[in-house]
């Protein structure tokens, strides 16, 4: 028996204000922090770079990873990395991104999917690399 698995990555990014980076999508009204899929040819680091500077013009440092997120429903496997912007100007991506916003952890837009806030809650809260099943919809399923 052979398993594929849709692999993403997406970055915890915090400012000096104890802010979190943000994106709106285009697709839908959710917020979420910035990432995307893993790339043929790349580490799950390397793609994280890649896809906040795609979508918000941000350089960005890995700090850490943060987080491995096992979601069963949909063979899935979420890295969660805790970067900070090393340089860059913003600049969303025209095709995935409406705006770019900074909020800070107590008052988190309401407009995003719970399991990416407990994402964010992992990597402020744990400095150790997290390892959970989460359950519920992807953004991908509930924009069909």
């Amino acid at each position: 028996m052979s398993h594929k698995f849709d692999i993403g990555v997406f970055a915890t990014i915090v400012n000096e204000r104890n802010e979190i980076l943000h994106i709106l999508r285009n697709d839908m009204d959710l917020w979420e922090t910035p990432g995307g899929g893993l790339e043929e040819s790349e580490t799950p680091k390397q793609a994280v770079v890649r896809e906040v500077k795609e979508e918000t013009g941000f350089d960005i440092e890995v700090i850490r990873l943060s987080g491995i997120y096992i979601r069963p429903h949909n063979n899935g496997v979420i890295f969660n990395f805790f970067a900070k912007v090393i340089g860059g100007e913003e600049k969303p991506h025209p095709d995935e991104v409406r705006e770019i916003a900074w909020f800070k952890i107590d008052d988190l837009p309401k407009e995003t999917v719970a399991h990416k806030n407990e994402r964010i809650q992992d990597a402020l809260d744990v400095h150790d690399v997290v390892f959970k099943i989460q359950n519920g919809p992807s953004v991908r399923e509930l924009i069909k």
